[in-house]
């Protein structure tokens, strides 16, 4: 399974989820904290002002409390 997050500049972050792990609550928050880095990295302007935002759908691995308890975004 391939995850993929961009805008509209085009592709800020890509990894593949390695075969037999499944996508749950944990590792989707370390696929979140990998994003956010390289927000850092590639898109620094965006990560400053704080002008963005995440959407996504509404998996269970997305909306478990773990995951939304633990995304801050940090500048």
């Amino acid at each position: 399974m391939l995850v993929i997050f961009f805008d509209l500049q085009g592709v800020i972050h890509k990894e593949f989820v390695p075969e037999g792990e499944t996508m749950n609550a944990v590792y989707y928050n370390v696929v979140m904290e990998r994003l956010l880095n390289r927000i850092r990295r590639v898109r620094p302007g965006m990560c400053k002002s704080g002008n963005w935002f995440l959407l996504h759908d509404n998996a269970p691995s997305h909306n478990a409390m773990y995951v939304c308890a633990g995304f801050i975004i940090l500048p």
